[in-house]
């Protein structure tokens, strides 16, 4: 396994830790370009539930098919598996290299390492870190959505640290408020995760969600639960609308009953086969690490922004309930 790591400021033409230069402009080490945005088309895989991309890599440049994880650290291949580049160098213990990629190993061949956790097959192992060229497409232009919307115009900002409180149907639902702070051993809290397929959580906070969301449909009939859904529904008691299913609204409420990353039918609901909707919320059990981890079916058609550098997170209302369109349209050729 390779990690790659390498400093943008030391090598014009290489790429760090997911920055790059353009597909269509490598410029030279004298010439200094930093474009403002980088893309990556991201599809879902239907065997997998997860969210894949490509980039090229190496020299001679191969197309590589990766999968999308927020929570991710580096960027990360198999070495063993047919990786052929005359450009690849190893990052020597002690380097600067391996100091901004925090290595935690040194090997016999004087190559320091890391340890990486692979979360969908949940496994760990330890990897070689190491410098290669690595190509993205770059913008200058705003997150355009057809027909012509600008979707960074309408983000709302919440810090990146926040314990979210609970509305279903608009009303608070009682929590055990502990369960949603991350404590000295880094348990609880509320997180992002592109490799959960659908939002998890603590057992308590499940019940009491399915609970509210249950009471908030009094006419439509709940039929048998469909792994790894607990809360399922016949799905012609449900009205389709415009902008999803008319079932109740899932609010996270930030800072304030003002800025809530809302969850509506559209994102809510899951169809399991012709006459059955489940919620697609999942039950983590009773001591999960994380108590909230909203999964990447509820984050489809948001755009979310990180600004690291203000340790903010902005994010949009959703695509289809505030402009009746999806992250589908986003326009590449104009970006």
């Amino acid at each position: 396994m390779v990690i790659f790591y390498e400093s943008y400021e030391t090598r014009r033409r290489r790429l760090f830790h997911n920055s790059s230069s353009s597909v269509s402009s490598i410029r030279s080490a004298q010439t200094s370009f930093r474009p403002k945005d980088l893309i990556l088309p991201v599809s879902k895989d239907a065997a997998t539930l997860q969210y894949v991309t490509h980039i090229n890599q190496r020299t001679p440049l191969v197309p590589v098919k990766l999968t999308l994880h927020l929570g991710g650290e580096t960027l990360w291949v198999d070495c063993e598996k047919g990786f052929v580049s005359s450009s690849f160098k190893p990052a020597r213990c002690s380097s600067a290299q391996c100091s901004l990629a925090t290595a935690d190993a040194c090997s016999s061949l004087n190559v320091c390492g890391h340890s990486i956790g692979n979360p969908i097959i949940r496994t760990s192992t330890q990897g070689d870190i190491g410098q290669d060229v690595v190509s993205l497409q770059s913008t200058d232009g705003p997150y355009v959505i057809r027909p012509d919307i600008d979707v960074s115009k309408s983000l709302t900002y919440t810090p990146l640290f926040i314990n979210p409180s609970v509305n279903v149907n608009r009303k608070a639902i009682p929590l055990n408020k502990t369960l949603l702070s991350i404590d000295s051993n880094r348990i609880g809290g509320t997180k992002i995760s592109t490799v959960d397929p659908y939002t998890v959580l603590e057992t308590s906070i499940y019940n009491a969600i399915v609970s509210a969301f249950v009471n908030g449909m009094p006419t439509v009939k709940r039929v048998s639960s469909v792994a790894p859904f607990g809360a399922c529904f016949d799905s012609r008691d449900i009205f389709t609308t415009r902008i999803g299913y008319a079932v109740p609204w899932i609010d996270l409420v930030l800072q304030s009953q003002n800025v809530k990353f809302s969850v509506t039918g559209a994102n809510s609901m899951v169809r399991v086969s012709d006459n059955v909707l489940c919620l697609g919320f999942v039950d983590g059990g009773v001591n999960p690490r994380t108590s909230i981890v909203v999964g990447g079916y509820q984050l489809e058609n948001n755009l979310l922004q990180f600004d690291l550098a203000s340790s903010r997170l902005g994010f949009s209302p959703s695509l289809i309930v505030e402009y009746r369109t999806n992250c589908g349209y986003f326009n590449f050729t104009s970006n």
